[in-house]
């Protein structure tokens, strides 16, 4: 087992331009051949909603309510690929703590790694990903997963929590993606269509109460021609 965790984690991801789900201009000029997306769903209101999620993301609650099938939960390690940290300080967090969820998993940090699968009638899809990317700010806090080799699609998902000037507490969705394999070009909108079903479930996964009412954000042209 320790083996295995070990190469988990020594895996490179996938894609370039780490970092591109965040981009300010992700919609309107989308990395060409990528299908880029953005989905948002309100949590409710007040900085206590907004802190009691944060906590909740911090333990993985978007994928361990999301339905899919965790295979595994890996922390970064000191050796390997650590990812963008864009933590702000704070006095009730000591960097040198590592916490566990009820579960037995590592915390979200950068640079760890998670595992997947997707079942679909007859098919399944391990989805291996790396935390590429950290926010941590007084009113924002999310993180990256960058794909890694064996993903179905390569590219990146950003989910990003925001506590907005109106007090409602907002989760968003950022994507970018196509399919991992070139062969498989002709069905990337059945890809797109598997990605955007995750994605609804992701967004409900820190609901404090019922499926939360979904809003989606599409490019008008998602071909990647820039």
């Amino acid at each position: 087992m320790s083996a295995r965790r070990s190469n988990f984690n020594a895996r490179p991801v996938s894609y370039g331009a780490v970092g591109a789900s965040l981009a300010t201009d992700l919609l309107r000029f989308p990395p060409r051949g990528f299908w880029v997306g953005e989905h948002s769903a309100r949590l409710g209101t007040g900085r206590e909603r907004f802190e009691a999620a944060r906590e909740s993301m911090w333990q993985w609650a978007i994928h361990v309510n999301s339905g899919l099938e965790i295979l595994d939960i890996v922390a970064g390690s000191e050796g390997g690929y650590r990812g963008l940290n864009q933590r702000a300080e704070r006095e009730d967090l000591d960097p040198n703590e590592v916490l566990f969820t009820p579960q037995g998993y590592p915390y979200v940090n950068p640079g760890a790694t998670i595992s997947q699968r997707f079942t679909f009638w007859r098919w399944s899809f391990d989805l291996p990903a790396r935390v590429v990317l950290l926010i941590d700010e007084e009113n924002r806090a999310g993180y990256a997963l960058g794909s890694l080799d064996g993903h179905p699609y390569v590219g990146e998902q950003a989910f990003v929590l925001d506590l907005r000037d109106d007090d409602s507490v907002w989760l968003t969705v950022r994507q970018l993606g196509q399919p991992a394999n070139p062969q498989l070009r002709w069905f990337g909108p059945l890809f797109h269509w598997q990605q955007v079903q995750i994605t609804k479930r992701y967004l409900r996964a820190l609901h404090p109460t019922a499926p939360a009412l979904v809003e989606t954000a599409e490019p008008s042209d998602a071909s990647g021609e820039s």
